[in-house]
């Protein structure tokens, strides 16, 4: 199966760099709905991008049960270092919760937690997804 790490770690650095944009200023309504997009997409590549290196580099099999999906990719990158906070389950039930809040009710929340935290952890993720992805492009690992 081919990867295209690079692009994907690309479309994250885009992504957040967005986010940044729309979170640098104080709340407002548009601001926050326009953040719970961008953070969706961001969330799906970042995962989608966690999943990849497990596969490349810590020898998870594509049909290994213990990687597949969100959840369980979220857990077992936690586990072996490819992230450096349990807060990313925090940060998935958030994303969750966010498609499905069709009202808007919790959005100045997730805004502040999205401006405050989470772009926080997913800058710490693409450090490490850049050494990983190094280490495959120079077959050291």
């Amino acid at each position: 199966m081919s990867y295209n790490y690079v692009e994907r770690l690309k479309a994250i650095k885009e992504t957040i760099a967005e986010l940044r944009q729309i979170t640098k200023d104080k709340y407002s309504r548009v601001a926050a709905l326009a953040a719970a997009f961008v953070f969706n997409n961001l969330f799906e590549e970042c995962w989608k991008l966690m999943n990849e290196l497990l596969i490349a580099v810590y020898g998870y099999s594509n049909d290994d049960q213990t990687i597949k999906g969100p959840a369980r990719t979220l857990a077992v990158s936690f586990e072996v270092g490819l992230v450096d906070s349990p807060r990313w389950k925090k940060m998935m039930i958030d994303r969750n919760n966010t498609t499905h809040d069709y009202r808007n009710e919790n959005i100045e929340l997730y805004f502040d937690a999205i401006k405050n935290e989470y772009i926080k952890l997913v800058d710490n993720f693409v450090k490490k997804a850049d050494e990983e992805i190094s280490k495959i492009e120079s077959k050291d690992f």
